[in-house]
């Protein structure tokens, strides 16, 4: 059954991540395009893959440099406007501390040297009215040497990447880089998809992967059919206890220790109550080890609190 669009979609074009369906696209697919502008051009395969060529550019580049990719969080049931309004917060956040906080780290002769008053095109580049370019997460310390992220605002995000500095011969030891990027297997146009792939996309995608049913058969995993691997899907889907994807709520996030920017942590309700990110969606909300500390601490904090005005009373 076809899924109603919210804008005519012009014959012939090309969904994100080289998706061949014209007028039946996936549940994920019409999710990644920014539904508030009816006049918005669709992503063809050439955005795809640009952004997959941009993607494996930018990790590349720490994994030469010896960084530690201490993790890779598919995120899933987000949304474009989410992860824009997020990356726009950071983009203004560091304007202000260049131009009138601490200022930013960045490697220069060989050390690491606090500098302000930068350029701005130094965190985000503009290519177009969807195309940005943008640094890292957490822009205290920024590797100015790492190719940018290139942002399409048409496709939401699909991954988050953690890195850390373990050179201890590299001017920016300790550093901790945060990446909202694409995954590689969703991104990458279809057509150009290996066999094994293939079966990795349908494997965390299903359904919403973008592949053909005359691909599926070819692209399946041999110990897992269709059917185990959508109850799987579905399973998860059906554990997602909470949306923290709230308009109206403030975000709260985790400061990053080596200083700049932040993790999402959870959400400020306009009532005043808090809802952290639970245990069981940690992974899914890609919160890492110092937001899950923080997490821990907070409520610690609001427990030990509340104890304390019992016993007053």
């Amino acid at each position: 059954m076809a899924i109603p669009l919210p804008f005519n979609l012009p014959k012939g074009s090309i969904l994100s991540g080289g998706m061949d369906t014209r007028y039946e696209p996936s549940p994920y697919e019409l999710d990644m395009l920014n539904k508030q502008d009816p006049q918005i051009n669709i992503p063809t395969k050439a955005d795809s893959l640009a952004l997959y060529n941009n993607s494996k550019k930018v990790m590349d580049y720490y994994i030469k440099k010896k960084y530690n990719n201490d993790d890779n969080v598919i995120l899933k049931n987000r949304n474009s406007k989410y992860f824009y309004n997020n990356l726009d917060s950071l983009n203004k956040e560091w304007i202000k501390n260049n131009f009138s906080g601490s200022g930013t780290t960045i490697p220069l002769d060989d050390k690491a040297q606090n500098i302000k008053n930068l350029p701005e095109d130094t965190y985000r580049k503009i290519v177009d009215k969807n195309k940005f370019f943008q640094r890292e997460s957490a822009h205290g310390i920024l590797d100015t040497r790492a190719p940018m992220q290139l942002y399409d605002r048409r496709i939401a995000p699909t991954q988050r990447s953690l890195f850390s500095n373990q050179n201890r011969k590299d001017a920016l030891v300790d550093d901790f880089v945060e990446i909202n990027t694409y995954d590689p297997v969703l991104i990458k146009p279809v057509s150009m998809l290996t066999p094994e792939e293939k079966a990795l996309r349908l494997k965390r995608y299903g359904k919403n992967s973008g592949i053909k049913e005359e691909e599926e058969t070819i692209a399946q995993p041999t110990q897992k059919n269709e059917n185990t691997i959508e109850k799987e899907l579905n399973t998860e889907e059906q554990a997602i206890p909470y949306n923290y994807d709230d308009e109206d709520a403030e975000r709260i996030f985790a400061p990053v220790p080596s200083g700049g920017g932040g993790a999402f942590v959870g959400i400020k309700k306009k009532d005043g109550t808090i809802q952290y990110v639970k245990p069981e969606d940690y992974k899914r909300m890609g919160v890492p080890n110092y937001g899950k500390e923080y997490i821990q601490n907070a409520i610690g904090a609001a427990l030990a609190n509340i104890l304390g005005q019992k016993r007053i009373k």
